[in-house]
């Protein structure tokens, strides 16, 4: 109980009052990092319950959406007021390129001599359709029904009838093995239907694969009808467990002047696109799985056809499935569109110095080349996120002194990136190399023309 003096009532009268003063703690916030694959999801849970989540990929609830996110560490925060005081705290959510599905196409399954990467190691083509088999129920490929049906007990005898071809259509009458002539034409197979379903048949049941319970219309895929994948950076097995996107590349494209660079080209796109049918998609029961797919397909060898769809319609998903994932391509999300030029965001360029021609000197016409005029500091960034190098494009306004800074999000810094003099209207190019493997979220700083400007870089490991 506190007492207040020096008050006036209403009466004009000195006065004294007593009040209880009652302390409110500030909110103790106890949250916890996490992992989640890109194209997944994870639900981020705060303490004390109640509070909200802000900043990208995140709802206000805590689902945190990584589908078309690059690996690495994003930050997101949780809030919570208990109405009379708030506190927040940061959270970070590790995007890692998670790969547990591998597949080939039926070309490949058709070459002897192949090295395929596969979640459980490196195999050779024979050794990874022994496996596949192995896996199968009863150990057999059994494709079809019993008046109509394919049967493949070895290696050998699939990689000699593959890659298959022709058009797409339910298997004759009778039990069929790759020996039988009526499905083949010069050796190979001769139903398109048949080919893609073995090949998705083996890479459904390759040893460590995750493939038959990937969902088709999870994260969307039940509206967006294009499943984008990504290459993985690296062409040797060792780094299938640890798989990195490879990175978009891109050239830059420079002004007259040859020093400014206004813009740049995409020189490799690492993503691609594949177009589910929705018809298809629809067909399927359940959580519309991979597995469901194959079932699909295997009934439709038999004759079997839901309505509306065609044989080909479910040999081209059956394909879509062999090659999106082809060499442990990394499942990037569901899309609306085929274009993926979104997922490869070139650095912002520069403007172009103006060019102006003076009309004579001493008698001789000659060629002045002056600066555009610059009213303000920019400062461009690429690629974002970056692994070893960053690179930095500025300009000022004015000549003079420029500092470029670079911070950890808890304010420490780790390098001068620039420390010198530039000349107003002529962009400035510089370097990071992260010699000293920072990881996560940094802060740039540039000091420039009586101005600083800041902005976010993400490292990926």
């Amino acid at each position: 109980e506190q007492t207040k003096t020096g008050l006036t009532n209403q009466y004009g009268c000195d006065s004294t009052a007593k009040y209880v003063l009652t302390t409110v703690n500030p909110p103790v916030i106890s949250v916890s990092n996490q992992n989640v694959c890109i194209g997944g999801t994870v639900q981020l849970t705060g303490s004390p319950v109640g509070g909200t989540w802000s900043g990208d990929y995140i709802s206000a609830s805590g689902l945190f959406n990584a589908s078309g996110l690059a690996a690495g560490v994003y930050t997101v925060t949780y809030t919570f007021s208990n109405g009379v005081c708030t506190a927040s705290k940061d959270v970070q959510v590790t995007v890692e390129a998670c790969v547990t599905n591998c597949t080939y196409t039926q070309g490949y399954y058709g070459n002897t001599g192949g090295i395929a990467c596969t979640p459980a190691g490196p195999k050779t083509t024979t050794q990874l359709i022994t496996e596949s088999l192995a896996n199968m129920p009863n150990g057999i490929l059994y494709l079809g029904v019993s008046a109509r049906s394919f049967t493949a007990t070895n290696a050998a005898s699939i990689i000699r009838i593959l890659p298959g071809g022709g058009s797409a259509n339910r298997l004759p009458n009778g039990n069929h093995t790759p020996s039988s002539s009526s499905i083949l034409k010069g050796g190979k197979i001769n139903n398109v239907l048949l080919s893609q379903t073995i090949a998705l048949a083996l890479n459904t049941y390759m040893t460590g694969s995750t493939l038959g319970g990937f969902s088709l219309v999870a994260g969307g895929g039940s509206s967006n009808k294009f499943l984008v994948t990504v290459a993985k950076k690296g062409g040797d097995c060792s780094s299938v467990s640890t798989a990195v996107p490879a990175e978009c590349t891109f050239k830059p494209v420079y002004c007259s002047d040859g020093v400014t660079i206004s813009g740049y080209t995409t020189t490799y796109n690492p993503y691609k696109s594949w177009s589910i049918s929705a018809k298809v998609i629809n067909a399927l029961p359940g959580n519309k799985t991979v597995l469901d797919l194959l079932n699909l397909a295997s009934a439709a060898l038999g004759g079997t056809l839901p309505a509306g769809v065609s044989y080909s319609d479910i040999a081209n998903a059956a394909m879509v499935i062999n090659e999106a994932f082809d060499g442990c391509r990394i499942f990037v999300g569901f899309a609306s569109t085929s274009s993926v030029s979104g997922y490869c965001t070139a650095p912002t360029g520069s403007a172009c110095p103006a060019i102006v021609t003076s009309s004579r000197y001493n008698g001789t016409n000659r060629s002045v080349v002056t600066l555009a005029e610059v009213k303000e500091p920019s400062i461009t960034t690429f690629p974002n996120p970056f692994k070893e190098q960053l690179n930095f494009r500025f300009v000022s306004p004015v000549s003079g002194k420029a500092t470029l800074e670079l911070y950890t999000i808890h304010g420490q810094r780790i390098a001068i990136v620039f420390d010198g003099n530039v000349t107003a209207g002529l962009q400035q190019a510089v370097q990071f190399t992260n010699n000293a493997n920072v990881n996560g979220m940094l802060i740039y700083k540039l000091h420039v023309g009586g101005k600083v400007l800041t902005g976010k870089v993400q490292t990926i490991e």
